[in-house]
């Protein structure tokens, strides 16, 4: 997976669908318009951020996984469903079909906030330009409203309906176009009801746990009691003999400072249900070689941090000249604060469904960095 960073141009595509709608914001699939080849399984596009039916009906959508802060209700409102995790194959190497997919550390809203907007306001402008130019007058005499342009020629307003076929027309405009200024939000910045939030306190949302296929295999990890621990050897001939249990073997995971490719080695077991899984990772027979970080505890890693906070440290920005200040100060005030090192607490146990086909693989996964499961 490359770097590479799909243009504005390629990122907006404008283009109708097979059942009329006008789509923006993604490629179809092996379009020559955008230069991409799309490995989406023969489906004629899969994605967009905004497509409007020929019913008029507006679908927004948001590109970035959903775990508990409100994206799927805040994105649209920028303009902005949700899209599965994307690739496209460009001349420069494989890249990301929708942009970077991922959340963390709360910015999923600000990093997302230029690019919905101007594709928001995008859609609108291409809606303006086809009913102006349907009535033969400048898009400055139009505006929009919710499901309408209307345009000084006719006070009561075209639908969006049946502005779709010829906006899809419509060239892209090489820059943005100008967004709405803060006094004229009339969605971003008001009450919504949070759109899922029915279906995660009664119990209707779907988790990744929650996939099931006819015949389907299930598989548990028997993983190092200690950090960076590997398998030494393992025994499993007890679990073997547990009724449902299909396979026994290793997984061989990084050496430690290598990079996680997996999260760590183990012994796989195989089985027809996770109840059986789990009773053969209970049966097995392992020796663990415990590694570099055999010694940890939370007291040296206490003293660890200590001792660096005596250290200099990294310098990430100089600036004025702090030790003669300190020096001048006629008091000075330290403090330090302990915050213990805790995991995150994940809304359901760590899963993932795969299904493996001649040419495709089917993944299925509860995570907040879709973009990092290649």
């Amino acid at each position: 997976m490359t770097s590479t960073l799909i243009s504005r141009r390629h990122f907006l595509v404008a283009g109708s669908t097979v059942t009329g709608s006008l789509v923006l914001g993604l490629p179809f699939a092996g379009t020559a318009r955008a230069g991409l080849t799309d490995g989406t399984f023969g489906e004629r596009q899969i994605g967009y951020f905004v497509e409007i039916t020929p019913t008029g009906k507006v679908i927004i959508g948001s590109k970035e996984p959903e775990i508990g802060q409100g994206l799927r209700t805040a994105l649209p409102m920028m303009v902005a469903r949700q899209m599965p995790r994307g690739i496209v194959n460009t001349a420069d190497g494989y890249t990301w079909k929708y942009g970077g997919q991922g959340v963390g550390g709360s910015t999923g809203l600000t990093s997302n906030w230029q690019q919905m907007r101007e594709v928001g306001a995008t859609a609108r402008l291409q809606l303006v330009r086809a009913a102006a130019a349907r009535l033969g007058v400048d898009p400055g005499a139009c505006r929009t409203r919710p499901g309408y342009v209307v345009c000084d020629a006719d006070g009561a307003g075209i639908p969006y309906a049946d502005l779709i076929e010829d906006a899809a027309q419509l060239e892209l405009p090489d820059a943005p176009p100008p967004l709405k200024a803060s006094r004229d939000y009339r969605i971003i910045g008001t009450h919504r009801d949070t759109i899922d939030a029915r279906d995660l306190v009664t119990g209707g949302a779907r988790y990744g746990l929650d996939t099931h296929v006819e015949g389907m295999r299930y598989a548990v990890v028997a993983r190092s009691p200690i950090l960076n621990g590997r398998v030494s050897s393992f025994d499993a001939a007890a679990a073997r003999k547990v009724n449902g249990v299909l396979d026994v073997f290793s997984i061989e995971g990084p050496r430690p400072g290598e990079p996680y490719l997996i999260l760590a080695s183990g012994v796989a077991v195989v089985a027809t249900s996770t109840w059986a899984a789990m009773k053969g990772r209970d049966a097995l027979e392992i020796e663990w070689e415990a590694g570099p970080n055999a010694d940890d505890s939370s007291e040296k890693f206490w003293e660890e941090n200590a001792a660096m906070l005596e250290s200099e440290g990294q310098v990430v920005l100089d600036e004025g000249d702090f030790d003669a200040a300190i020096a001048r100060a006629a008091r000075v005030v330290t403090r330090r604060y302990e915050v213990p090192f805790v995991s995150h607490q994940p809304m359901e146990p760590q899963n993932c469904f795969a299904h493996v086909q001649e040419d495709r693989c089917h993944i299925i996964a509860p995570t907040q960095m879709p973009a990092g499961a290649s």
